[in-house]
C-alpha cells in the first residue's frame, strides 16, 4: 500500500489516491468471497463451493469489489494519517477505484484534516455584559402566574373572550367533504392556547353559548397532512359552554397559598432574590458569549464541512433520543412539526458552525497559553460534574476518557481565561437580547463524536 497521489483542497480537505498492492487486494477479496459465497448461486455447485473466479466470469470480475473496499476503507484511512502526520475529522469520501494493468487498485477518497487555527485579539477584548437588575415587572410577572396556576373557572352568559375555555362540537369539511381528525364533539378549547391552526380561535370570540357557526379558514401551507396543506377548508363550529377565569387577588393569603411565606412582600422578596440569582448567571453566560463571538471574529480557521456535519448529526441524535424518552417517534414528532429531516439540518447548520468555531478557539487559546490539565484537575472536575448531576464519580469516569476530561477541563481554563481577560461593557436597554446562543460547558468542552485523531490510533 502506497500513497500515489495527495492533493489539498479547500476547506481543509485533500483528495488522496491509494494504490493497493496486488496480494493485498487479492487477500481482501477472498475474505469476501469466503463470506458471501453461500448467497450466490452457480449451476451444477452446491452453495458455497462454486470456486471464486467461475462465480466472478458469471456475475462479473468486480462483482466482490464494493465489499472488499469496504473492508479496506479503514485501514486505507488511518495509513494515510499516519504516513501524512495529518490529524484527520469526521469521516472520510470515497471517490472511486480504478484498477490497473498489473493487478493493483488505485483507491482515492477525500478526507478532511483538522484545520490550522490563526488566533486575532484574544486578550483584553470588549464584550457586552448585560444588566443584573431584576425590574419591578419580572416579580409581577411571577406573581401573576401564581394567580393563573390557582385560578378557578366558572361558566358565564357573555360572549366568549380570549383566555375562555370554550365547551364546543366542531366539524371540518373541504369542498362540502367532511375530513379526518377534523372533528369532535364536547371538545374544550381555551382561546389564546393555539391549539389549532391559526384563525380558528379568534373567529370564536364573540360567540355565545348555543349558537353555531361556520368558520373558513386556510391550512398553513406546511401543514403536516399534505392534502390539507394550503388547502380553504370550512369548520362547523357550535358553543355549548363558556368558562371564564377568575383570578384570585395579589395579597397575603395568595402568598400563604403559594408559599410558605405569610405575606405578599415576603414572597416578592424571595422571588427577587431568586431572580436576582438567575440574572446574575445569565448576565455571566451572555458575557462569556459574547466574549467567545469576539474571539471567533478576530481568528480565521479554514474549516472542512465534515466537523459541521458531525455536530449537526450530534444535534439530531439528541433530537431521536429525547423523542424516544417521551415515546414519540422520530418520524411523528417531524411530522408534527411540519418539518423534514433536511429542514431541521438547516436550522440546525449555524449554531453548529458556530459551536465548532467556538471549540477550536478554545483549543487554540489552551494551546497558545499552555494550560495543562493535572490530576488534581481531573478529580476535581469529575466531583463538580458529578454533583452538577446527581450521579457519582464513577459513573462520570465510565462516561468520559481521560482525553475527553481533559479536553474538558483545558476548554473550562481557556473560557476563565478569557473572561478574566476581557472587558465588560455595558450595553444600551435596546441591544439586550434574550436570544443569544447558549454555550453549554460540557457541549463545548466534548469532542466532536465524529471527529479522531487517526494517527494516534494507529500507533
Amino acid at each position: 500500500m502506497e500513497i500515489k497521489s495527495y492533493e489539498q483542497k479547500e476547506h481543509s480537505t485533500a483528495l488522496v489516491t491509494v494504490t493497493i498492492d496486488k496480494q493485498k487486494l487479492e487477500d481482501t477479496l477472498n475474505t469476501v468471497y469466503k463470506k458471501e459465497r453461500r448467497r450466490v448461486s452457480v449451476p451444477g455447485f452446491r452453495p458455497g463451493k462454486a470456486p471464486r473466479k467461475l462465480v466472478e466470469s458469471m456475475y462479473g470480475a468486480e462483482m466482490f469489489y464494493p465489499d472488499a473496499l469496504d473492508l479496506l476503507f479503514p485501514e486505507v484511512y488511518i495509513y494515510i494519517a499516519k504516513e501524512k502526520d495529518i490529524k484527520t475529522v469526521g469521516y472520510p469520501q470515497f471517490e472511486g477505484f480504478e484498477r490497473q494493468e498489473d493487478g493493483t487498485v488505485d483507491f482515492s477518497l477525500t478526507v478532511s484534516i483538522y484545520p490550522e487555527v490563526t488566533l486575532g485579539e484574544y486578550k483584553g477584548v470588549e464584550a457586552v455584559r448585560p444588566s443584573e437588575e431584576v425590574k419591578d415587572s419580572v416579580i409581577d410577572a411571577e406573581i401573576e402566574s401564581y394567580r393563573l396556576q390557582n385560578a378557578r373557572t366558572e361558566s358565564v352568559t357573555r360572549p366568549a373572550i380570549g383566555g375562555d375555555t370554550v365547551t364546543i362540537d366542531y366539524l371540518g369539511s373541504k369542498d362540502g367533504v367532511p375530513f379526518d381528525g377534523g372533528a369532535d364533539e364536547d371538545y374544550e378549547l381555551t382561546l389564546g392556547s393555539n391549539t389549532f391552526i391559526p384563525g380558528f380561535e379568534t373567529k370564536i370570540q364573540g360567540m355565545v353559548i348555543g349558537e353555531e357557526r361556520d368558520i373558513d379558514l386556510t391550512f398553513p401551507a406546511e401543514y403536516h397532512a399534505e392534502d390539507l396543506a394550503g388547502k380553504d377548508v370550512v369548520f362547523h363550529v357550535a358553543v355549548k359552554d363558556i368558562k371564564s377565569k377568575i383570578l384570585p387577588d395579589a395579597d397575603d393569603e395568595l402568598a400563604k397559598d403559594v408559599s410558605e411565606f405569610d405575606t405578599l412582600d415576603e414572597l416578592k422578596a424571595s422571588i427577587r432574590e431568586k431572580k436576582a440569582v438567575e440574572a446574575k448567571e445569565k448576565a455571566d453566560s451572555d458575557f462569556e458569549n459574547n466574549i467567545i463571538d469576539k474571539v471567533v471574529e478576530n481568528m480565521t480557521a479554514d474549516i472542512p464541512p465534515a466537523m459541521v456535519d458531525a455536530e449537526v448529526e450530534n444535534r439530531l441524535n439528541n433530537e431521536r433520543s429525547n423523542m424516544q424518552q417521551y415515546g414519540i417517534a422520530f418520524e411523528q414528532y417531524l411530522q408534527m412539526m411540519g418539518m423534514t429531516v433536511e429542514k431541521l439540518q438547516e436550522q440546525m447548520r449555524p449554531s453548529a458552525e458556530r459551536l465548532v468555531k467556538a471549540r477550536l478557539a478554545m483549543r487554540k487559546i489552551a494551546e497558545v497559553e499552555a494550560f495543562e490539565a493535572t490530576a488534581e484537575d481531573i478529580e476535581k472536575y469529575v466531583a463538580e460534574v458529578a454533583e452538577k448531576y446527581g450521579i457519582d464519580a464513577d459513573t462520570v469516569r465510565d462516561y468520559y476518557d481521560d482525553d475527553d476530561l481533559k479536553s474538558d477541563i483545558l476548554m473550562q481554563k481557556a473560557r476563565d481565561f478569557l473572561r478574566e481577560a476581557s472587558v465588560a461593557t455595558e450595553a444600551p436597554p435596546e441591544a439586550e437580547s434574550e436570544d443569544d446562543l447558549p454555550l453549554p460547558d460540557a457541549d463545548l468542552g466534548k469532542e466532536d463524536a465524529e471527529a479522531t485523531d487517526t494517527a494516534e490510533s494507529a500507533e
